[in-house]
């Protein structure tokens, strides 16, 4: 993302840069003791003290390898502590790039999971404290809540993992690919539905879009959607809603390709719409499914 102001670039630091990452990938090879006198020390210190210039300098290439490169050392080292010391610290140094913090995260998400579980965490909490409010940032904020809600879960603590994907708006992130977006609310419903908070499924549900999900490409997001609103509708007793539903799942070409499941919901469609009150829609609904003439004589024979 850009800066909210440009920057125009004072001094290219490339060869400075170059120089100096050779120079401390020997300190760290002689010694990654984190002791003030080790090469680790002495390798950090000169990194950090280049990347003022070139932060200052507005050189957003060159303050990103140094970003890269302090982060990596530190991880190299087996310090979890000081690498979300450092993390926290950079991003927060006076005048820092946007894009060069943004390459700093990602590349520390890359770390996580190579970690074991406490350590996970707590890098996992340390950048979430540093994504927290910024906007650049908000996409890494979603994914790293949705990586500890899944952690929560798995420890047994649905309700914690519902409360963290709660939090999230993806829907009004205009950095997020669309899919992903959707991917996240379909968990959030399935979260919610391990609470049994109904009302809040239904409108969170309403966030996807029914149109997007018909097309071919997104025929598993499709299936995972109506999959839960069945849960809901069986739950509150919309019958002429799990029509609808049924029938959305029996459209999908995946599941016309399984004859025993088409054949299951064309007939759970047709269940649900004689269970449902007669109106204008039931009716309408009714003489739809008659037209699958050849499926509902399969349905007899069973």
């Amino acid at each position: 993302m850009a800066e909210p102001t440009a920057r125009k670039q004072e001094k290219d630091f490339t060869k400075e840069v170059d120089e100096l990452v050779a120079d401390v990938g020997q300190l760290v090879k002689v010694s990654l003791s984190p002791s003030p006198n080790g090469g680790l020390q002495q390798g950090l210190e000169k990194l950090l003290g280049l990347e003022k210039q070139t932060r200052n300098a507005s050189d957003l290439s060159s303050t990103s390898r140094l970003l890269l490169e302090v982060v990596q050392i530190v991880f190299e080292s087996k310090d979890i502590d000081g690498l979300c010391l450092h993390v926290h610290q950079l991003a927060r140094k006076h005048g820092q790039l946007r894009q060069a913090t943004t390459t700093m995260v990602d590349r520390v998400m890359s770390f996580l999971g190579e970690l074991d579980q406490a350590n996970k965490i707590k890098l996992i909490d340390s950048l979430r404290e540093v994504t927290e409010g910024k906007i650049y940032l908000e996409v890494q904020r979603a994914r790293l809540t949705k990586q500890l809600a899944q952690i929560r879960e798995a420890e047994g603590a649905p309700g914690t993992a519902n409360e963290l994907m709660q939090e999230l708006q993806v829907e009004t992130f205009g950095s997020m690919e669309r899919r992903e977006k959707m991917d996240f609310i379909l968990e959030q419903m399935r979260l919610l539905r391990t609470q049994e908070d109904w009302e809040k499924l239904a409108i969170v549900s309403k966030k996807i879009n029914s149109k997007w999900l018909g097309e071919a490409e997104n025929e598993d997001l499709k299936l995972r959607f109506y999959g839960l609103m069945i849960s809901y509708g069986s739950k509150m007793s919309r019958h002429l809603d799990l029509c609808k539903y049924y029938r959305s799942i029996h459209e999908c070409k995946s599941v016309e390709a399984e004859p025993a499941q088409a054949l299951a919901a064309l007939r759970n469609a047709v269940y649900f719409v004689i269970l449902a009150p007669y109106d204008h829609e039931q009716s309408d609904l009714l003489h739809r499914l008659a037209q699958e003439e050849e499926e509902l004589k399969k349905i007899e024979a069973v």
